[in-house]
């Protein structure tokens, strides 16, 4: 798991993890990144650590889900 960025102000941090399943896609470009991989995002809240909610969708960069959820 990767720490994207922090928000102290809102007291979150946006995680990210790797994920391989063959023959699946981006759900907002259809494609996969360099590497061939797919993220899983998620939201850690500061007063509950141990606590992460993830996307239900997969995503091949921070960009397009950000595209996606906008």
């Amino acid at each position: 798991m990767r720490e994207i960025f922090h928000d102290s102000f809102a007291r979150f941090s946006q995680v990210r993890t790797t994920i391989k399943i063959k023959n699946a896609n981006c759900h907002f470009c259809g494609q996969t990144n360099k590497k061939g991989n797919l993220y899983l995002y998620g939201i850690q809240r500061d007063d509950r650590p141990s606590v992460i909610n993830w996307d239900d969708k997969s995503f091949c960069s921070i960009d397009c889900r950000r595209s996606y959820y906008t």
